[in-house]
């Protein structure tokens, strides 16, 4: 059996999503100490509020391990802080510090930037239908997921 890889779908959005880490957020994180999984992180602290590691492993698409790492990296430098959630004692409400703020608020027009390069090739038509197709994408990943945890 040969597969075409320029035809593979999972293999060919991989290979665009290192290119697009690669070229926005682990280069504007480059001088901060933050690896681009640290910003990830972060930032969506910085723009969405506390919430639990569950709930940044739902929102960023990574599994609770490499979470859990980044949770750490970012402690350690005090970007964040960790408490009790109030109604699971099994969980924690993840929150960014003041200093994570800065932090962010430093980066986030290289955020806004890279997105506006991104979306000035294309459309607005295709910048609409790429980002339904890749919610369909997403949607048909996690019932894999889901279906393969099932299985286990």
């Amino acid at each position: 059996m040969s597969i075409n890889l320029t035809q593979h779908l999972p293999f060919r959005l991989a290979v665009v999503a290192n290119y697009l880490k690669r070229a926005t957020s682990d280069s504007f994180v480059a001088d901060t100490g933050l690896t681009g999984r640290d910003w990830r992180v972060l930032s969506l602290l910085h723009l969405q509020g506390a919430m639990t590691p569950a709930q940044l492993s739902d929102m960023t698409g990574l599994d609770r391990p490499t979470i859990s790492r980044a949770l750490k990296s970012l402690t350690q430098q005090a970007f964040i802080d960790r408490a009790e959630h109030q109604a699971d004692g099994r969980s924690q409400i993840i929150s960014i510090t003041e200093q994570g703020q800065r932090l962010a608020d430093r980066l986030m027009p290289a955020m806004l930037n890279s997105d506006q390069l991104y979306k000035s090739v294309l459309s607005s038509g295709e910048t609409q239908l790429l980002l339904e197709l890749l919610a369909k994408l997403e949607q048909q990943a996690r019932a894999q997921l889901i279906q393969a945890d099932d299985e286990y």
